[in-house]
């Protein structure tokens, strides 16, 4: 079972990248042909820039993921409302429930 889903996902992320190669291959001379020269370059530039930008992410996205579920996972082990005292009867009795 695991080795058919390490090799699904090797095929597929091989896929992916040969398949993004490809596009790049075709877009270009379009690109070159629609942007000139100069256009191009700048198109060139912001798409390093960008590319940069996801590199230097360093995984931060999948722990805010990993570290939410966990979260959420130890929260609904404990009940939510364990303090709940229903209306407040104190001497500002605004009629909303209060949490302890």
């Amino acid at each position: 079972m695991i080795r058919r889903r390490l090799l699904t996902g090797t095929l597929s992320n091989f896929a992916g990248r040969f398949t993004t190669a490809g596009i790049w291959f075709v877009l270009t001379p379009f690109l070159l042909a629609r942007l000139e020269p100069d256009g191009y370059a700048l198109w060139v530039l912001m798409s390093a820039v960008a590319s940069y930008g996801s590199l230097l992410e360093l995984g931060i996205g999948g722990a805010v993921v990993k570290y939410v579920a966990e979260h959420v996972a130890a929260a609904s082990a404990t009940p939510r409302w364990r303090g709940f005292r229903g209306p407040s009867s104190s001497s500002s009795d605004s009629g909303f429930p209060t949490f302890s």
